[in-house]
């Protein structure tokens, strides 16, 4: 189902790749674009991590150290490079071992569209990647700064390596950052349309469409803007099933 490909430079977390991404949805390359990964386990009963304040840390914004030597999956006797942690949730979410929120809203709401109801067979159609390249010490995320400009970096390496033709990118705390002129100035361009559910971006000669729907983990916002959403699909890919 996946193939892990490892890319020197600013990414951190690898991609998760479905086996059948470059033939993708209505011959598009889709990569999915969330917000971050987040460790709470510092909280969890009786389990104290000697690392999380580094690993999770604002300032440092750097958990590779921790790549092998996580200590709670070292609690757990599980062999885990937290470098794919993204593979790791999306497919533990396909094999039904996972309930992540933020996946069952768009993983659903995304195979009604298309009219695939096994998640696994949708998934393989896609790429998904994480924005943020380091763990988050809770579950909100934070404002993007001039600090965090590795982020953008990473999502580039990324573009380069996948090719994407559409990039649907999760909230605005993301796309926030993409409005920063120290952001826009590392592209040839990086445009918000009159429709504020549209970005244009072009890297290298690469040019494709962002999609910047509410942040599924968000009930109210996401399930009362799903019509905006689909116009939006609809919009790209000019039609309501794969064939």
């Amino acid at each position: 189902m996946q193939q892990k490909t490892k890319i020197m430079g600013k990414r951190f977390f690898n991609p998760f790749i479905g086996s059948e991404y470059q033939t993708g949805c209505k011959g598009k390359k889709v990569l999915i674009l969330g917000a971050s990964h987040y460790c709470t386990y510092n909280a969890s009963s009786g389990f104290h991590c000697p690392y999380w304040e580094e690993c999770t840390s604002r300032k440092l914004r750097d958990s590779s150290k921790f790549n092998e030597n996580c200590a709670y999956y070292k609690n757990k006797s599980e062999q885990v490079k937290l470098e794919d942690t993204t593979i790791d949730e999306i497919t533990s979410f396909t094999d039904g071992d996972n309930d992540n929120v933020s996946y069952a809203n768009f993983f659903s709401f995304l195979g009604e569209y298309f009219g695939i109801t096994n998640i696994k067979i949708l998934c393989n159609k896609l790429a998904f990647a994480n924005y943020i390249q380091y763990f988050l010490p809770t579950t909100q995320t934070p404002p993007q700064t001039k600090n965090d400009v590795r982020n953008f970096e990473a999502l580039l390496q990324t573009i380069e390596q996948l090719q994407p033709d559409i990039i649907i990118v999760w909230g605005v705390q993301v796309t926030n950052h993409f409005s920063r002129k120290y952001i826009n100035k590392m592209v040839q361009k990086l445009e918000k349309q009159l429709d504020d559910y549209f970005w244009d971006l072009e890297y290298n000669g690469h040019k494709c469409t962002i999609i910047n729907p509410y942040h599924p983990c968000n009930d109210y916002w996401w399930s009362n803007n799903l019509k905006c959403f689909k116009k939006a699909l609809d919009k790209v890919f000019s039609c309501k099933q794969i064939k």
